[in-house]
């Protein structure tokens, strides 16, 4: 099996197939080529399909890299069937008895293997034999000789009494004693024995291929077909497939067993402590948590949040750990330091224009338009545009914005319906089913919605459309379940996938198509709100299109999100935007591959600032003005004392001798200060051109450093760009809240929210905050139990959430875990109701004060600190950008009066009435 970063990679189990369902025969599923994996995900498919395509994968027998899944698959096999080619199956049963059971490291039973083959031959052995003219020719070993046995039979003609080789009929070789010799045949291209072609031969003449028999391929051969344990000192043992191939017996030996049983009784011992037979006493347990600092120091961060032992303990760090695990006597305690040390959470934002019961649906809609704008053709818009756009209910201006993202997913709908137009029924059937509908007093349904109700239908009652016309007049085909009251919704929107909605005029009309639309592709759970907004929409069966019009700007934001959120749901599986996400998963490979690269030039850049200093440390050492001056005052008083210990002046010299010779030494002496002035003034040349070197090195490290910043911040922003999961949250923090930032993603505006959100636990993470009271949750075999104990369920959960100042919030999680008490996992997911809270960040501070409270020793907060490093500068922009935009909006607009007109005013320029879709369809 090829591997990623040398280990094995696990392939998707096939999913459950059940021919007696409906659902299980008709799921759609994809399979990779490469690896005959089915998926049911699209997105996962895509990303496998991706990833084995990447040359990061590498051949386990060859240890090749950078290789795609396929080149790393066909390596495997090709070794594998040249290693199996080349060593013959006798060769492979005597390596495999002779590794067997050999301790160490493999290269070593490689050595002694290799070294005992070497020059020991038996029969069926491919060798290199040299014949009686010199040459060597490949030959296999019949059989080897005794040392009496003759066979004239099989000698080559001789000359001079001596046979081939130089061996006589004696079987002595030049008169020395006998050796020991075998009975070799030439072999031809196919490895098939020539008969005629046989002789006698010493171990002298015979060799070894060094292509048929190498180190490489034993080790390749043993690492395939041999297995060894982890503990110290375990044998290598032959495979079973191997080992009952060849009938080699893979019993330890007596010596080998004891060892073996010795290693696993001291394992059981040491585990012991932690099991249940020899339970640790709450004495020894106390005294491991006496020292809080010395525990803590032991601890391996990041760990579980609420389990990091910093709020079980005092602030001062002196005293034990409380362990608040459920089943201690210390479970229902207060904890020590609620705070963690901590400063407290920023009080986020809790006012939100939009309901929370459809908060998020509003999110995942400007999301989903924001990130596919491009295909759609849709220019990307703030949110706060957004919510004023399905607020608007003025008739007086009409809302380009609002209309235009209707408008391009129902565009997109209708091409995509084009395309595959033989899906849907003929329009004879559709104008029949309507008369006969009309007069039954009921709408008829639309042709694709008939045909999806015929084929599930299709075992009960086998007519065809044109069955149906054939039948009696009296004789109605029977009419499928609808969703709607008015006869009038069918006629307003049968022909609505006729053509896509032209550009200009407003889109006139595009609301009867709206609900021709959300007419079709209604399903029965969503037939209540439905008929609803059909009802207010379409009150009567005369109304006109301006009627409508008024109407659907009267519905209120929940019905405009639900529509749009039913829209979005064709939308999703249409073929274009598939081939989108594509495209941006090849855009995001090779931006992967970029950063990696970047990764190395950050290291480089490191590395040789490193060795900068280093260098400059040690030449500062040397070279430091007062050692300079040290020197030369050194030089100096060698000089003076050489000047008076040289040539003591003898009694008998004359005065003019004295004198001249003075001044020798005077001149003397000047020459070597000259001399020593300039040799320190080279020296200091010299040090000065190095640190100028030195500066000009570090100046462009710097600046090396800043273009490498600015090319990071450009992927990381193209990454954003090209990311098509939406709404993918930065990370949760030790409470399980989720925070969201959803600016630069996809073709969305660069400061598209200016606010950082923060959405509520599910279900799901209340019910592991839940599940922590339950004392089976912390086994003492358990892997996770931590030396330090662990933090407490929904009560310690809780009085954290009180003292770092989430008081609300701690009052909806305890509201509605009790709501989930008596249920099980699967009952609290569905029949629960749905309830949840949003808040957000919009002040560039709090999100300074945020990052000081997370602690980054927990894991979900160390992970959503490193997020919040890499796009802080982009929130803290983000939000000034949409403050100012709200202080100009604030602003009061001066504009003329005309009493002579009473035309509507245009919107003011950069306000969103004034919003144009630059790229529409």
């Amino acid at each position: 099996m090829p591997l990623l970063k040398r280990k094995p990679f696990p392939l998707v189990p096939p999913p459950v197939y059940d021919p007696e369902r409906k659902e299980s025969r008709d799921r759609q599923v994809w399979v990779s080529p490469i690896t005959a994996e089915i998926f049911t995900d699209y997105e996962i498919y895509l990303k496998r399909s991706t990833m084995y395509k990447q040359h990061i994968w590498q051949c386990e027998l060859t240890g090749r890299s950078n290789l795609t899944y396929a080149e790393a698959l066909s390596s495997e096999r090709t070794e594998k069937d040249r290693v199996q080619e080349k060593l013959p199956d006798e060769l492979q049963r005597r390596v495999l008895e002779r590794a067997q059971f050999q301790s160490g490291r493999l290269d070593g039973v490689v050595d002694n293997v290799y070294d005992h083959f070497i020059n020991r031959f038996d029969a069926g052995d491919l060798v290199t034999c040299r014949w009686n003219d010199g040459v060597k020719y490949n030959a296999r070993v019949l059989r080897m000789l005794s040392e009496n046995e003759h066979h004239d039979h099989a000698l080559v003609p001789s000359v001079n009494g001596l046979k081939a080789n130089g061996k006589d009929s004696e079987g002595q070789v030049n008169g020395s004693e006998a050796r020991p010799r075998f009975l070799v045949e030439l072999v031809d291209d196919n490895l098939a024995g020539l008969e005629e072609y046989k002789t006698v031969v010493t171990k002298d003449d015979l060799k070894r291929d060094r292509l048929v028999f190498s180190k490489n391929l034993l080790k390749k051969f043993l690492r395939e077909n041999m297995v060894k344990e982890s503990y110290n000192g375990a044998p290598w043992v032959v495979k079973a497939s191997m080992a009952e191939k060849f009938g080699i017996s893979t019993t330890l030996p007596d010596k080998l067993q004891a060892v073996k049983n010795q290693i696993d009784a001291k394992s059981r011992k040491r585990k012991l402590p932690s099991g249940t037979t020899r339970p640790r006493s709450k004495s020894n347990a106390k005294k491991a948590l006496e020292d809080a600092r010395k525990v803590e120091a032991s601890l391996k961060y990041p760990m579980e949040d609420l389990d990091v032992p910093i709020y079980r303990r005092a602030l001062s760090g002196d005293g034990p750990i409380i362990d608040m695990a459920p089943g201690q006597a210390e479970a229902n305690q207060a904890p020590l330091n609620p705070t963690g040390g901590m400063p407290s959470c920023p009080e986020p934002s809790k006012t939100q224009t939009v309901p929370s019961e459809c908060f998020g649906s509003f999110l995942m809609v400007w999301s989903f338009l924001s990130v596919f704008a491009r295909p759609l053709g849709l220019y990307p818009f703030p949110l706060d545009d957004f919510e004023n756009a399905l607020r608007h209910n003025s008739t007086d201006i009409k809302s380009q914005l609002l209309i235009e993202s209707n408008v391009c997913l129902l565009n997109a709908i209708i091409n995509e319906r084009r395309k595959f137009k033989h899906m849907t029924l003929p329009a004879t059937t559709y104008l029949q089913t309507s008369s006969s509908s009309s007069q039954r007093g009921t709408p008829a349904p639309s042709p694709s919605r008939q045909s999806s109700y015929m084929a599930g239908d299709e075992e009960e009652d086998s007519q065809t459309p044109q069955d149906m016309n054939e039948l009696p007049a009296a004789v109605d085909p029977p009419a499928p379940e609808v969703v709607w009251t008015s006869p009038q919704i069918y006629e307003i929107g049968h022909a609505w996938d006729a053509k896509p909605i032209p550009v200009g005029n407003d889109r006139e009309g595009w609301e009867d198509i709206l609900i021709g639309c959300i007419y079709d592709i209604t399903t029965p759970d969503k037939a209540n709100d439905v008929d609803r907004i059909f009802s207010y929409l379409v009150p009567r069966e005369d109304t006109t299109l301006e009627e409508r019009q008024e109407a659907y700007l009267g519905l209120s934001l929940n019905d405009k999100v639900f529509m749009l959120e039913m829209l979005i749901g064709v939308v999703n599986e249409c073929s274009f935007i598939k081939e989108f996400m594509e495209e941006c998963q090849e855009q995001m490979t090779e931006l992967r591959k970029q950063k990696i690269d970047l990764s190395r030039e950050r290291k480089r850049i490191f590395a040789e600032r490193q060795e900068l200093e280093k260098s400059a440390q040690e030449s500062q050492g040397e070279s430091t003005p007062d050692r300079i001056l040290a020197d030369s005052g050194d030089d100096e008083e060698n000089i003076n004392r050489s000047e008076r210990t040289e040539h003591v002046p003898p009694r008998s010299e004359s005065r003019q001798a004295v004198l001249k010779r003075k001044q020798l030494e005077r001149e003397e002496r000047e020459a070597k200060k000259l001399k020593m002035y300039h040799q320190q003034r080279e020296e200091a040349r010299a040090r000065n051109q190095e640190l100028k070197a030195r500066n000009a090195a570090r100046k462009k490290l710097d600046e090396d450093e800043r273009h490498l910043h600015k090319k990071e911040e450009q992927v990381e922003h193209n990454m954003r760009k090209y990311s098509t999961l939406r709404i993918k949250p930065l990370g949760r923090d030790k409470f399980f809240n989720r925070y969201l930032y959803l600016d630069n993603i996809g073709g969305a505006h660069a400061h598209g929210t200016g606010r950082l959100f923060i959405q509520c636990p599910s279900d799901i993470d209340f019910t592991i905050i839940r599940e922590r009271d339950i004392p089976e949750s912390i086994h003492p075999n358990n892997p996770n139990t931590l030396t330090c104990g662990h933090g407490g369920g929904v009560q310690f959960v809780s009085a954290l959430m009180r003292a770092q100042g989430l008081v609300d919030e701690a009052d909806f999680m305890e509201e509605r875990i009790r709501l989930m008490e008596g249920m099980s996992h699967n009952e609290a997911a569905t029949q629960l109701p749905k309830a949840e809270w949003w808040r957000c960040y919009d002040d560039p501070e709090d999100i300074e004060k945020f990052m000081a409270w997370l602690n980054p020793k927990g894991e979900r907060e160390h992970k959503l600190r490193r997020e919040f490093d890499k796009q802080a500068h982009n929130l803290a922009m983000g939000m000034k950008k949409r403050m100012n935009d709200q202080i100009n909006a604030a602003k009061p607009e001066l504009s003329r009066r005309s009493t002579r007109s009473r035309n509507v005013a245009a919107p003011p320029p950069g306000s969103w009435l004034a919003y144009t879709n630059k790229i529409a369809k």
